[in-house]
Order: C-alpha cells, then structure tokens, then sequence
C-alpha cells in the first residue's frame, strides 16, 4: 500500500470543505462520542484517489440522505441543538465538485455511525 500522493488542490478550500464536515460531525453527533478522522489513497494509475472520512456516532434518517448537501436543508424542522445557517454541507459539496472529487455520505441505523468520504483524484 503506497503512503503518499499528491493532489493539486485549493488548500484554502479544502481547509473549509473538512472543516464544515468535523463541525457537522461534533454538533450533530451523539455527545461523548468521538469524531474519528481518516485518510487513505487507493486505486492505481490514473484512477487514484485520497479518500478523507469523517466518521461520527448518529443517525440521519434515510429520508434525508438525498437532500442533505442542498441549501438551508432542515432550518424549518431545526431544534434547539441548530446553529449557522444551513450551508454547510452544501458548500463543502460545491468545493468538492470544483475539485474534480465527489462527497458521500452513509448513515447506518445498525451500528449507529455516520460516515461522509471525500474521495479526491490524483
């Protein structure tokens, strides 16, 4: 397994893009449970990719999983734990896709964790 790749990448926007998912991760996490972070590359050749997982301790109900990078997605249904403006998800997407990469997200009512991959080329 080969440790290093280079992207050619906005660090600036990237910086934003994994910031706004560890912040959506500690908000919207079960509290006392931790936010684990990890980074891999996989793939060969011209179809490799750095893969950056957030992963946290929840649920997001599968009604939600395919509106959940659009704008302002839950303000009207927000709770008391809400904060910000709504945009986070869907800017973290917006960067994603300028870079050539793609976000995905998992939620998994069995273990009880939600997982958001940033798969990035090299």
């Amino acid at each position: 397994m080969e440790r290093s790749a280079t992207i050619s990448a906005d660090a600036d926007r990237l910086l934003q893009l994994f910031s706004n998912l560890l912040a959506n991760a500690l908000h919207h996490g079960s509290a006392g449970t931790p936010v684990a972070v990890g980074v891999a590359t996989l793939g060969q050749g011209s179809a490799r990719e750095v893969v950056v997982t957030v992963r946290n301790h929840g649920v997001i109900a599968a009604e939600l999983l395919p509106t959940l990078f659009d704008p302002f997605r839950g303000r009207e249904n927000a709770g008391s734990k809400a904060r910000g403006l709504g945009l986070g998800l869907f800017i973290s997407k917006q960067i994603a896709d300028a870079h050539g990469a793609r976000i995905e997200v998992q939620s998994s009512p069995e273990r009880g964790e939600i997982t958001f991959a940033v798969h990035i080329p090299c």
